[in-house]
């Protein structure tokens, strides 16, 4: 099933790391995790900043599911592009690859979404996780 254009241009943005390209097709009134427009594109703005200091320059998009706290929710999961990126959250001992960062998606519409950051994913949580980015790959080349 094809995404509503604000989700297509939020998983754009999140792999580009560039709030410039959701920022349009957000109206003035929108509330998405609970932030009003300008306050949410400031916290994506420091979360790309994060990830960019981490040398992230490129994610691409996985969509999966919660293990604990957003059941029957679609996950978005961001991973690096470039390399093995361990999210600073982490013990570095750990030896499989996580997302950068993922979003719950709340709510659908065709004029816009709820989302909140997710940090209990299929990506983060247990023996789940993607062994190394052939694995990565793999996933992403069977869509």
């Amino acid at each position: 099933m094809k995404e509503s254009p604000t989700i297509e241009k939020f998983i754009a943005s999140c792999e580009s790391l560039d709030t410039r390209i959701i920022e349009p097709y957000l109206s003035e009134n929108s509330i998405i995790n609970g932030l009003n427009k300008y306050s949410f594109l400031s916290y994506l703005h420091k979360l790309f900043t994060e990830a960019r200091s981490n040398e992230v320059m490129n994610l691409v998009m996985v969509k999966k599911y919660c293990k604990i706290c957003h059941p029957n929710v679609d996950i978005l999961e961001f991973y690096s592009k470039e390399r093995e990126v361990q999210h600073y959250r982490y013990l570095p001992s750990a030896k499989k690859i996580k997302p950068v960062f993922a979003f719950a998606i709340l709510n659908k519409s065709p004029n816009g979404f709820d989302m909140e950051q997710c940090n209990q994913s299929w990506g983060y949580s247990g023996s789940r996780r993607f062994i190394d980015m052939q694995d990565l790959r793999k996933s992403i080349n069977t869509k």
